[in-house]
């Protein structure tokens, strides 16, 4: 404090002087405080949410991991799209079926590893939140969708794709019906790993040891969906433990790549060279998915892939694949009957055998507008969003 305003204090009153010093110390601390940081959001957190973390503390998101997941919705649709094209008309176009058959060996997988590198995030929230989670959110949409699947089966069997199979309400629980399997895949992964590593001593790497090694030996039966559990369990706990490696930082080579991914040619030309017999399997090999032989050519496909999302800059393009990842769940599940909703649409209006790519690229441009908006419509209205989340319980 300066000499003159020393004076003036002297000539008050001892409170009136106190009061001052009081006002002028405030001042001072408002002048040198930081200012308080803004949140990305304004949405307010309810208190009641299970394990909703405060502004502080919320992760923030991975924009790369958005892109990635709608990426690879977007061939999960496409393969779909000429699934049902092919079953129901015919529709069997070389070029295209190259394109499906060669990322057939990553789309799934590629999904799975994405989802392990939440699990950690989703077990520090505790076993009660992170149980009650899942179920609100893998489990719940996986029964509901069951019941339309059958429903719309039973009053429009002509939507089925041509896939349809006689399903009663108890294969819910053992025989997933149609594409709906990854839910219930999912759900029961999140839900055994929470459980093993509640062992004492288990360790991630043990159970992806374990995974993995499983995988290797059920290659050697003829147990299919045995073999394609195990091997998206292996790339499931792979994410998780990717995830952890993150966390406590990577060797510096790795740092280096990770951070500058698009300055290392070296590097992506190895990956490509790794990855190059995806290709050749999808001309002469193509039923190699989730089988072992696809573990190195697919592991560098996704790599190449991480490393380009990563290095990417939010053009539209990866805005739009970002914006159908944080809605997978939505796309995913709606997609199938979407695509034989449309077919039959395109069936009435042309002749799909007659012009089959403009049948695809319709009933492919359709089902992403419609689950677009079906997306939509869940974030803004409440009845459509139990559809994908179970409502919570009011305490």
């Amino acid at each position: 404090m300066d000499t003159g305003s020393s004076r003036d204090v002297r000539s008050l009153s001892p409170l009136q002087g106190e009061a001052r010093r009081t006002r002028e110390a405030v001042t001072q601390v408002l002048r040198v405080a930081p200012p308080v940081p803004r949140t990305t959001s304004d949405a307010p957190v309810p208190a009641s949410a299970p394990g909703a973390p405060t502004a502080a503390t919320r992760p923030p998101r991975q924009a790369w991991m958005d892109v990635l997941r709608g990426t690879a919705i977007v061939l999960v649709v496409l393969t779909h799209v000429r699934a049902q094209g092919w079953r129901l008309f015919g529709i069997d176009e070389t070029p295209l079926n190259l394109l499906v058959d060669t990322f057939a060996p990553i789309r799934i997988p590629l999904l799975m590893l994405l989802s392990g590198m939440l699990l950690s995030r989703s077990i520090a929230k505790g076993p009660r939140a992170f149980t009650a989670g899942k179920l609100r959110g893998i489990a719940w949409p996986y029964v509901v969708w069951s019941l339309v699947y059958l429903g719309t089966w039973q009053l429009f069997p002509h939507v089925d794709g041509g896939f349809h199979r006689t399903h009663g309400l108890t294969d819910i629980i053992v025989s997933p019906v149609s594409v709906l399997w990854y839910l219930h895949l999912l759900v029961g992964l999140y839900l055994l790993a929470l459980l093993l590593l509640s062992i004492p001593h288990a360790r991630p790497a043990h159970l992806l040891t374990l995974a993995g090694t499983g995988w290797l030996l059920s290659s050697l039966g003829e147990s299919p969906h045995l073999e394609r559990a195990l091997c998206l369990a292996t790339f499931f706990l792979a994410g998780d433990l990717l995830a952890r490696r993150l966390e406590r930082g990577l060797p510096t080579p790795l740092t280096r790549l990770w951070t500058s991914p698009l300055r290392r040619p070296a590097t992506f030309l190895a990956l490509l060279v790794l990855a190059s017999p995806l290709l050749w399997w999808a001309v002469v090999l193509h039923p190699t998915r989730y089988t072992p032989l696809s573990l190195v050519p697919a592991s560098a496909a996704m790599v190449l892939l991480v490393l380009a999302a990563r290095a990417s800059r939010g053009r539209p393009g990866e805005r739009a694949l970002a914006w159908v990842g944080r809605q997978s769940l939505v796309f995913y599940v709606a997609h199938w009957l979407v695509i034989g909703a449309w077919y039959a649409a395109v069936d009435v209006a042309l002749e799909p055998r007659e012009q089959p790519w403009l049948s695809l690229v319709l009933v492919l441009g359709a089902t992403l507008l419609t689950c677009a908006v079906v997306a939509r419509l869940q974030q803004r209205w409440r009845v459509a969003g139990w559809l994908f989340t179970a409502p919570r319980r009011r305490s």
